[in-house]
């Protein structure tokens, strides 16, 4: 094994997510300013009850190798439900900052609450992450994360602050593009604060790609997706399941809080139709393939594995996390309604399979959490 190169190695912080109630995963990269080199660097890490890990309850080691970005992604099992705990990394002589994290409820368990934020499109050019430092300090149990973690554009004059080189296209350039967003100390506080369950949206790849069909046309795409999601798995405190096989990934996933709350995390990128009408973002009444009942947002497999999801726990809060606007918001053009066509208003029969399983499975309750926007916007879906 070799030495660390010059410098802290830990600067990318570090991060917890994925909880259940006997483990969760902790994450994190090295990455010293003067280069991890090729070979594969020993990491150790610990968790304890307390913050000075005077009571370790799980330790170990694991190789960051070059190939993973010396990303390091620890599965901890045989924790106990519903507890807070404190991790940290350690390598050669070097020590990461402490992370806490959360293994969530016994799947018995009656919840008197689950208090949860979730964010979304952290354009690191257009300002300073204000929210992920209030967010931080507030009581939360679990972060939700709904795409747009990165935007893969080039470094343009003018904003806040500055994006690092070209445009991501290779997987070096997707991988120095998150280590760039993740050395804003805000993100990284909020990471090390509580765990996070996290999706993508477009700007993780592509802006307003649909599955394997960018909106411009492009050379090879599914090699540069294949680069973009590899890059995302090894900077998300993700499980074994969703790393990516070549251009595709397991992203969708449900996770359990007691009997109080379901959480679908969904991927509406992957397996979606091309937008309708292309190259056009808003359509009228005469773009008739809008409404065509084989269009999908998630794809034949993530519809029925919803459903039963939602079926399986009817008295339970559903909350669906996913990434564009549910609700019907179209803009009134010349008196003629002008639908987007990139949101849920460009799939309108997905739009309706989906709500009928909320009404079929006869749910309670249920949520639906929205990114992309860059608006507030609170509404009933019908």
């Amino acid at each position: 094994m070799s030495a660390i190169g010059t410098g802290y190695p830990f600067t990318l912080g570090v991060a917890s997510g994925c909880p259940l109630p006997t483990s969760v995963v902790i994450w994190t990269r090295i990455a010293p300013e003067g280069g991890a080199g090729r070979d594969p660097i020993v990491v150790r890490w610990e968790v304890a009850n307390d913050e000075r890990f005077t009571q370790v309850v799980q330790r170990g080691s694991v190789d960051a190798v070059v190939d993973d970005a010396h990303s390091v992604h620890v599965d901890v099992q045989g924790l106990e439900p519903a507890r807070w705990y404190f991790y940290r990394f350690l390598a050669a002589d070097e020590t990461s900052g402490v992370g806490r994290t959360r293994t969530a409820p016994s799947p018995g368990a009656r919840l008197a609450r689950l208090r949860l934020a979730f964010g979304s499109c952290q354009q690191f050019e257009y300002g300073y992450y204000a929210a992920h430092r209030h967010l931080a300090d507030e009581d939360l149990d679990l972060m939700l994360f709904l795409g747009d973690y990165i935007y893969e554009g080039p470094g343009r004059p003018g904003h806040v602050r500055r994006h690092t080189g070209a445009e991501a296209r290779s997987l070096a350039q997707y991988r120095n593009r998150y280590a760039q967003y993740k050395s804003d100390p805000d993100l990284q506080r909020l990471h090390a604060a509580v765990p996070w369950l996290v999706t993508w949206d477009d700007h993780e790849v592509d802006n307003d790609y649909a599955g394997r069909h960018p909106l411009a046309p492009h050379t090879d795409f599914l090699r540069r997706r294949a680069a973009a999601y590899r890059a995302f798995y090894e900077h998300m405190p993700l499980r074994l399941a969703a790393r990516p096989v070549g251009s595709a990934a397991r992203l969708y996933a449900r996770y359990d809080f007691g009997r109080l709350v379901r959480v679908h995390v969904l991927d509406g990128r992957q397996h979606r139709s091309p937008q309708a009408c292309r190259p056009a973002t808003r359509v009228g009444p005469g773009c008739r393939a809008r409404t065509r009942t084989d269009r999908t947002m998630l794809g034949a497999e993530q519809e029925r594995w919803l459903r039963e999801g939602l079926a399986a726990v009817p008295g339970r809060w559903n909350v669906i996390a996913q990434q564009t606007l549910m609700a019907r918001a179209f803009l009134p053009v010349g008196g003629e309604p002008r639908y987007r066509t990139d949101t849920w208003d460009g799939y309108p029969a997905a739009r309706r399979r989906l709500l009928r399983a909320v009404v079929d499975s006869g749910a309670r309750s249920c949520i639906v959490l929205a990114g992309d926007s860059h608006t507030c916007m609170v509404s009933d879906l019908k």
